[in-house]
């Protein structure tokens, strides 16, 4: 009679840890054979994608070994869904993306959910809080995809961005990221950050009781920092016409949330605004519970 082999916490996370390594691996396999870059640069864009940390390869230059690696402009729709769908998947976690699909998970993959880290306990049994998050996910997605839609975004655009933006992973469907998109936009992609920064917890329990969104104390202390620093962003800024009020928020937001994206150059900002908002990246991965 088959027996199921029972994983343990160390097999668990050596398997992990593998899978972030193979799942990026595998993915990064199309970048290579539609766009002819060589594999570490693909392998690395896949892990920035997965990992939602952000950085990318595709800036328009030349690698060390004389080949060019398109900007993110230059990009067909396929690779820019592709580079998007990629953060999304790594937001929930493929742990527990497989866990809402299979309809009797193991043991083992049970162990592999808890140790991967993306669990959050909204239900009784693992198995039906894997259903949960994954269905409040597609939901989160699909409002953030509404929000930069109704903002001005055409229907491509706005489903690429969701995806990276409840995630709060910062890929883009442009080069300069948010810099030459409208202030609606912008606006929408604050919402979206703060909407994928937020606690899986208490947007579940806002199901029944909307109001109760607002009374958690993880939304309030990001709301209470956004707003100091805000405050203590706008005196820096007397001098710099150049960045409204939108764009001061939308680079405290990001920083924030550890997303990622930019409104404005950067470069030309004040040295402490830099700092401060070095400072907000630190605070926000270090004390904030991602809801991702």
């Amino acid at each position: 009679m088959y027996r199921e082999a029972v994983i343990g916490v160390i097999d668990a996370l050596g398997i992990v840890a593998f899978q972030w390594f193979l799942v990026p691996l595998i993915h990064s396999l199309p970048l290579v054979l539609l766009l002819r870059i060589p594999l570490l640069d693909a392998f690395f864009e896949s892990v920035m994608g997965f990992t939602g940390t952000g950085l990318t390869v595709f800036t328009g230059a030349i690698d060390p070994k004389g080949i060019y690696i398109p900007s993110v402009d230059e990009l067909s729709m396929p690779i820019l869904l592709w580079r998007s769908i990629i953060q999304w998947v790594g937001g929930i976690g493929v742990v527990v993306m497989s866990m809402a699909i299979i309809a009797q998970p193991s043991i083992g993959l049970v162990i592999l959910a808890e140790v991967e880290g993306r669990l959050e306990k909204l239900e009784p049994t693992i198995k039906k809080t894997a259903i949960q998050m994954f269905k409040l996910y597609i939901v989160l997605t699909i409002i953030s995809f509404a929000l930069f839609y109704i903002a001005g975004l055409w229907t491509f655009e706005a489903l690429c961005q969701a995806f990276s933006g409840i995630n709060t992973a910062g890929f883009s469907t442009r080069s300069d990221s948010f810099a030459s998109i409208s202030l609606a936009v912008k606006i929408a992609g604050i919402i979206v950050m703060i909407l994928g920064a937020s606690n899986f917890h208490d947007m579940y329990i806002a199901r029944k009781r909307p109001w109760a969104f607002l009374r958690s104390v993880e939304l309030r202390a990001m709301l209470i920092t956004i707003t100091l620093a805000l405050l203590a962003s706008i005196g820096l800024f007397r001098l710099h016409e150049k960045y409204n009020l939108i764009d001061i928020l939308f680079q405290i937001t990001s920083a924030l949330t550890t997303t990622g994206w930019q409104s404005v150059d950067l470069s030309a900002s004040p040295i402490e605004f830099k700092v401060l908002l070095i400072t907000l990246i630190f605070v926000g991965r270090s004390i904030f519970f991602n809801g991702r």
